[in-house]
């Protein structure tokens, strides 16, 4: 995993809010392409 601590730590922030992009933001923050909405 090539993940960084700075990205999980954002990537949990997203899915504590609760936001409906949480998914989104998800997928954003592994793949380097523009999440498919």
């Amino acid at each position: 995993m090539t993940e960084r601590p700075s990205d999980t730590d954002r990537v949990s922030t997203c899915v504590v809010a609760g936001s409906p992009e949480a998914p989104a933001t998800r997928v954003r923050f592994r793949e380097p392409r523009p999440a498919p909405r």
